[in-house]
C-alpha cells in the first residue's frame, strides 16, 4: 500500500512540476534569461530569438512560438505545443504512467494560464 502512495506522490509531483515548467516556458522569457545566465546563447539561438522578438513588437509570443516557426520539424512542433510537450516530458520520465501526470500537468497549465490572463487583463 505504501508503494502505491509513493507512486501516486511521484506522479502528482511530476505533473505539477512539468505543468509549471511548461507554463514558464510559454508565458515568460524564462529561457532567454536563464540561457544568458548559463551562457547557452549559441546552443539555444538566443540572439536570433531576441531579434525575432524585437521584430514582432506587438506579439506576446515567447520561445516555443519562435522554435515552432524557425524549425518546421517534429521537434519544433513538439516544443511549440504546450500539451504535446507536457505529455512527452511526463511519459519520458515516468513511462506509460506518465500519461496520468501529463493530464494533471495540462490541467495545471490551463489553470495557471487562466490566472495569468485574468491578472494581466
Amino acid at each position: 500500500m505504501e508503494f502505491l502512495f509513493c507512486v501516486a506522490g511521484y506522479l502528482f509531483f511530476l505533473g505539477v512540476s512539468v505543468g509549471h515548467l511548461v507554463f514558464l516556458l510559454n508565458h515568460t522569457d524564462f529561457v532567454l534569461e536563464y540561457g544568458r545566465l548559463l551562457h547557452l546563447q549559441r546552443f539555444l539561438s538566443l540572439d536570433e530569438y531576441g531579434l525575432w522578438k524585437q521584430k514582432e513588437e506587438n506579439c506576446s509570443c515567447y520561445f516555443p512560438v519562435f522554435i515552432r516557426e524557425k524549425y518546421k520539424t517534429f521537434s519544433g512542433r513538439l516544443v511549440g505545443c504546450h500539451y504535446c510537450l507536457t505529455c512527452f516530458i511526463c511519459v519520458l520520465l515516468a513511462g506509460p504512467l506518465g500519461l496520468v501526470s501529463a493530464a494533471l500537468g495540462s490541467v495545471l497549465y490551463g489553470l495557471e494560464a487562466l490566472i495569468h490572463k485574468k491578472i494581466n487583463a
